[in-house]
């Protein structure tokens, strides 16, 4: 019997681990699929707004270069750490992929999520990431879109929007904030 809890508790804790990225404790791609559309359906079924902010680290790639992976990695722990001080307790911070980062807000119109993406702007924008050997300053490309404004039918099409978005934010040239309006 407690072998049998011991097991338990160690497959959960292995589930957890495989919804987790290794580098910065943030939820993972693979969670992204399965939250994404329980909190559409909710959002849908109470008529409440939802949003995603899809963020991306301009330049990321010469940071490694220049400083090294290990480095490199360093800032990803700080931005996530960063970003949660930032977002509500209940949002859900992504590691969408290397240096993407995706949040999603519940209850959340695009009005409010495009402040929110301003003020993680700012804030970043100010930050110096780093050791004591050396500080970086990271410049970020944001998307916010949201549901029911954005008329997206499922949450992976809210993604696609969001991605969509923050491709033309980096055309622009980066380091601001753009929602579908833009």
């Amino acid at each position: 019997k407690k072998l049998e809890m011991e097991r338990e508790k160690v497959n959960k804790k292995l589930g957890q681990l495989a919804l987790k990225d290794s580098h910065t404790g943030l939820y993972n791609h693979r969670y992204l699929k399965e939250a994404i559309e329980v909190r559409f359906s909710q959002a849908e079924r109470q008529f409440s707004p939802l949003s995603v902010i899809m963020m991306d680290i301009d330049y990321f790639k010469s940071i490694n270069d220049a400083y090294g992976h290990l480095f490199g990695d360093l800032v990803l722990k700080q931005l996530a750490k960063q970003l949660k001080t930032i977002v509500r307790p209940y949002d859900t911070i992504i590691r969408y992929g290397g240096e993407e980062f995706i949040i999603i807000t519940s209850e959340a119109n695009r009005a409010y999520t495009v402040i929110l993406a301003q003020r993680i702007l700012d804030k970043i924008n100010l930050y110096n990431f780093g050791d004591g050997k050396h500080l970086v300053k990271l410049k970020l490309s944001l998307a916010a879109a949201s549901y029911p404004e954005d008329n997206v039918l499922g949450g992976m099409d809210l993604i696609k929007l969001a991605d969509e978005i923050l491709n033309k934010t980096k055309e622009g040239g980066g380091n601001r904030v753009c929602s579908f309006l833009d």
